[in-house]
């Protein structure tokens, strides 16, 4: 779902924590307006919703001049809304079934009872203060098993229980009976966790058992567990770390993932002796959100980073301590300390910890609570004999997926409850049961009627009270409001202002014609950039770029060996020529010479022979060049026993001899080419007055070899070049004249007496 705004300021959601929710009111409500937009007045209670929500931690928000600049924003919305009231877009069956997916989204928090809720996050913040180790075994046991098969699975970890308690190894035991997969590898351990981390069930038996304690049989959704404590010890607290990442996600190739492990060694060496952290993360850390912070991120607590960071920054005692490269899912980390502290106050974590609790196996608690006392609120009414009815329906034919309840029947019309002045009767269950799911072979009709009667009964209280909520909760209807209006406003600024401004191409250019003198470019340097380590990596970079081509080390055909005195090719050679061939053909760039050796003793010309033979052999293929073959004799090698040939790459792609350079140093240059802005890059703007050529620097610790192609002075830009910027523009000039139009069409009046009410209470 789409993200939508007042006047640039996000909503606020009830999805995330952000909004208190409230019980049901009495208070009278104040309607009288504060503004007055066209034909529909603002009430004070409603502005009041939205300026308190807005202004929350703002102490000077409170004044006339700042309530009336507000004001003006506000009614700005409301034209739009009241507009989009007249299009007719709220009728839309998209938009329809859109605000009714944000309305049950919307209305969870306030299907929850606030004070069971806050003694939830309560005990959750209290048991957050420790980490538990806990090894557990399981029986499964699912919510519909039947009754005969829960005894047995209850059966069964009973009797591991009392081995247990007898004595025996538990972990043991945990191999040999424990229905959860993992058991086999790591005998039922679980390691340490804490709360929020596990169902609800298991968290709060295994904080309710001592340690060296075998808690008693419980059950989860899963089944039926027993659990070990090994040990319980404060919490680790959270950290606030920085790191220098090198990229190596999966499935990059080996070579590359070598390199990148090299790369990371070496920055870490370069810590080791000394060097500033601060330098290394901004010359070669690959997180560029972070490099240029000194690689510093967020606070985090024990088990929402990955387990491999996780470890990594906890064990750090001491703020500037570091890690050793540490491998995780993005890449190679080095991880800083930075501050180390316990666990946060509660009110510190109180919003986070309700987003949670919402989330997790509590909810059910709090829904059954909640039940409990909607159902007095409400004056719920339960009619023994008509349940007594629906079980007559628990017989084999109700798990069948056709089944259907006989709607001639006498007792439909009977009663089953009564919520508040409406009556619930067995026909209508019966609609209910006819539209579930079938459930398994294995569960009984009984049970299956049981659960769904259930269901239905608290499937209507619920829905009794969230049809109510807009009636009983002014705040619901405050924050659902603001989303119905909302989405009117975003759906009519995409169809008068963000999609008119990509489409009408002749209004976008007359816009640019006429403000032209906003887009230009600064001066502009086409070039290359090799950032070097020292002075001597600097010098031969230099020696090195004046050549024409490069050998590339990182390709290599598996030398061929020929036999005494013999120059025909055997099958192993011509298998490697034809990879040589087909590299060729690939890589139009490139060129290879053939280099031929012999064995000490063999005739003078037999080199020369095997040369011929094998420039021969590729001469044969089609599409190479033999202009792109070369050839070198080098004579006798006393160190083989056969003769035999290599095949040397050449390429004229600068990267090749980078790849070269970084092959045992990764750190030693880095080659950056592109078109440079004034301010883009630090090293270019060090060069002062950009001129065609080639021109070297030193700049933080590193030698910079700059070679210039072009420069472009100072111009204005071609749309094509800015349309993004000239989007945004043109798209904040065509909503400031159809609000001028709005504002004429939709008279705003503002009620001077109302507002000095607002600012009095």
């Amino acid at each position: 779902m789409k993200p939508y705004a007042y006047f640039g300021l996000v909503v606020a959601t009830c999805l995330f924590g952000s909004c208190q929710v409230s019980k049901k009111t009495t208070i009278k409500e104040d309607t009288t307006p504060i503004v007055t937009v066209g034909n529909q007045p603002v009430s004070i209670d409603e502005f009041r919703y939205l300026y308190e929500k807005n202004n929350q931690n703002d102490s000077t928000a409170y004044t006339e001049a700042n309530v009336k600049e507000y004001i003006q924003l506000y009614t700005k919305f409301k034209l739009k809304v009241l507009e989009a009231r007249r299009l007719g877009l709220d009728t839309a069956q998209d938009f329809k079934a859109e605000l009714s997916d944000y309305r049950k989204q919307l209305a969870k928090p306030y299907l929850t009872d606030n004070e069971f809720t806050e003694k939830l996050i309560q005990e959750a913040y209290t048991r957050l203060g420790e980490e538990i180790r806990a090894s557990h075994i399981l029986i499964l046991a699912p919510k519909a098993a039947s009754p005969a098969d829960s005894l047995k699975a209850f059966q069964k970890i009973n009797e591991v229980r009392q081995k247990a308690v007898a004595g025996e190894d538990f972990n043991a035991l945990a191999k040999q009976y424990s229905e959860d997969p993992s058991a086999t590898q790591n005998g039922g351990d679980l390691g340490y966790f804490t709360a929020l981390q596990m169902v609800y069930q298991f968290e709060d038996m295994a904080y309710k058992t001592g340690k060296g304690q075998i808690s008693p049989v419980f059950r989860t959704r899963f089944g039926y567990h027993i659990l070990k404590v090994a040990d319980r010890r404060k919490s680790s607290g959270s950290v606030r770390i920085a790191h220098i990442l090198i990229n190596a996600t999966e499935g990059i190739s080996k070579d590359d993932s070598l390199a990148a492990s090299q790369r990371i060694f070496e920055i870490h060496g370069k810590l080791k002796k000394g060097e500033e952290w601060a330098t290394l993360c901004k010359q070669f850390s690959e997180d560029a959100k972070t490099k240029e912070k000194e690689g510093e991120l967020r606070w985090f607590s024990a088990g929402t980073l990955t387990t491999e960071l996780n470890e990594a920054a906890f064990l750090l005692q001491k703020a500037g301590d570091y890690s050793a490269p540490v491998k995780s899912p993005f890449g190679w980390h080095i991880i800083k300390l930075l501050e180390k502290k316990e666990l946060e106050p509660f009110e510190a974590l109180k919003n986070t910890l309700k987003q949670k609790v919402s989330k997790d196996s509590r909810s059910e608690l709090n829904r059954n609570y909640l039940i409990t006392k909607l159902k007095k609120q409400y004056d719920f009414k339960e009619q023994k004999k008509a349940k007594q009815i629906v079980q007559l329906w628990a017989d084999s034919t109700v798990l069948k997926s056709n089944w259907a309840y006989n709607r001639q029947a006498k007792e439909l019309n009977t009663p089953l409850f009564g919520i508040a002045q409406n009556t619930y009767n067995l026909g209508t269950f019966g609609d209910f049961l006819e539209k579930q799911n079938k459930p398994k072979e294995s569960v009984s009709p009984q049970l299956y009627v049981a659960q769904q009667y259930e269901e239905f009964m608290n499937k209507s209280i619920f829905d009794y009270h969230d049809s109510h909520l807009e009636e009983n909760m002014p705040e619901f209807r405050y924050l659902f409001n603001e989303y119905y209006e909302g989405m009117l406003m975003f759906k009519i600024m995409e169809q008068n202002v963000w999609t008119k401004a990509l489409t009408d191409t002749a209004g976008l250019q007359q816009y640019f014609t006429q403000h032209q003198d906003k887009y230009r470019w600064k001066e502009r340097a086409k070039a290359v950039l090799y950032n070097c380590d020292s002075q001597e990596t600097l010098q031969t970079v230099q020696q090195e770029l004046q050549k024409d081509w490069f050998v590339n080390q990182a390709v290599a055909f598996t030398p061929t060996s020929f036999l005494p005195n013999k120059t025909d090719l055997d099958s192993t050679t011509k298998a490697t020529l034809s990879r040589v061939a087909e590299y060729l053909k690939k890589e139009k760039e490139t060129l290879i010479e053939l280099q031929v050796f012999s064995r000490k003793g063999e005739k003078n010309n037999i080199n020369a022979k095997r040369l011929a033979a094998i420039k021969d052999y590729l001469n044969k293929q089609e599409g190479i060049a033999p202009e792109r073959i070369a050839d070198k004799n080098l004579g006798q090698d006393d160190a083989v026993k056969l003769g035999g040939s290599k095949y040397v790459v050449y390429t004229k792609s600068p990267k090749t001899l980078i790849y070269s350079l970084t092959r045992l140093r990764p750190l030693a240059v880095q080659m950056v080419e592109g078109t440079f802005q004034r301010g883009d890059n630090a090293a270019m703007d060090a060069i002062g007055e950009w001129k065609i050529g080639k021109s070297s620097l030193q700049k933080d610790g590193r030698y910079y070899f700059v070679a210039i192609e072009e420069v472009m002075p100072a111009s204005p830009k071609k749309l094509a070049e800015t349309k993004g910027s000239v989007v945004s523009d043109f798209q904040a000039h065509l909503e400031a004249e159809w609000l001028k139009y709005l504002t004429e069409k939709y008279p705003v009046k503002m009620h001077e007496e109302t507002i000095k009410k607002f600012l009095q209470q």
